[in-house]
């Protein structure tokens, strides 16, 4: 996805990009065995700095999730993870998030981008 500067935004000493690239993944959620509990990661990446990168990832366990939230600011660069302890049973997991990319002076800002993993079984 990406933002667009603004025709009547100056390009600044250092030069600002005309056009800035954002993307990223959520992974499926999967066991840590060093940590004995069941981790998703959202990792964000933009070809310039942005103002901020808000990243918002949830880990749903059976119905129930975990809520986390993490800001970069500034960055063009961004990594979260979400857990749920191991508890000796096999349940379904699956993962969602989303990442905010903010930049004052272009179009398309804030950008917001989302998504969900499958549904995966592990057993810990």
């Amino acid at each position: 996805m990406t933002l667009t500067r603004k025709a009547d935004t100056p390009k600044g000493a250092n030069g600002a990009a005309d056009v800035i690239y954002c993307g990223g993944y959520i992974s499926i959620p999967y066991v840590n065995s060093l940590y004995n509990d069941v981790r998703t990661e959202i990792e964000v990446q933009c070809t310039a700095v942005v103002d901020s990168i808000d990243l918002y990832l949830n880990l749903y366990k059976d119905g129930s999730t975990t809520t986390t939230s993490k800001r970069f600011n500034p960055a063009n660069y961004g990594f979260h993870f979400s857990n749920a302890p191991c508890q000796g049973t096999t349940n379904t997991y699956f993962a969602g998030g989303t990442a905010v990319f903010t930049k004052a002076g272009y179009a398309g800002s804030p950008l917001e981008m989302s998504g969900t993993t499958p549904q995966v079984t592990l057993a810990c």
